[in-house]
């Protein structure tokens, strides 16, 4: 099996991040999710294109806080918007 390595430079790495966190927020407040306040595990994962355990990264390492209802797990929206927001401005 052949493995093909794709390398960028910095400058298209800080673009790609841009417009990904631009994609991010958009999706976020259209109505894709319905506007709503909180947001499910599986949605958020979904709209991140994360995977369970990256997520379960963010809740360990404090970076989100999640509400546990019944037996799904939900985010808030405007806390989501804040650790992009906060990720963006840092790097």
């Amino acid at each position: 099996m052949e493995t093909t390595v794709l390398v960028m430079t910095r400058e298209e790495l800080e673009a790609f991040k841009k417009d990904l966190i631009a994609s991010i927020k958009e999706i976020l407040c259209n109505n894709s999710v319905d506007n709503r306040r909180y947001i499910k595990a599986r949605e958020l994962r979904a709209m991140l294109q994360i995977s369970e355990n990256s997520l379960r990264a963010l809740v360990v390492s404090n970076d989100l806080q999640r509400i546990r209802l019944g037996k799904s797990y939900y985010f808030d929206r405007d806390q989501v918007l804040k650790l992009l927001e906060r990720n963006k401005s840092s790097d």
